[in-house]
């Protein structure tokens, strides 16, 4: 029992340091993509600058519904395999 619970912690553990890496690697991503976007308006080119901020704030959203889902996906199973 000791061994299990030893092992759900390490998981546990790794899982959040997965997710705060994932989430400071989509703010640099993010950031670099609307920076460029920002430097290509300044440049005289709107029409890409637009493009890459609205694709950069796009993925954002994608990224985090796509992960909304899959922890609801995940809760609902759980809740069907207690029962």
């Amino acid at each position: 029992m000791r061994h299990r619970q030893e092992l759900e912690k390490e998981a546990i553990s790794a899982d959040i340091k997965q997710s705060k890496l994932g989430a400071i690697l989509g703010f640099v991503i993010a950031m670099s993509a609307i920076g460029s976007g920002t430097y290509l308006a300044h440049l005289g080119r709107p029409i890409e600058g637009i493009a890459a901020i609205i694709m950069a704030l796009g993925s954002l959203v994608g990224v985090y519904g796509w992960g909304s889902w899959q922890r609801r996906k995940e809760r609902e199973v759980k809740h069907k395999e207690s029962k």
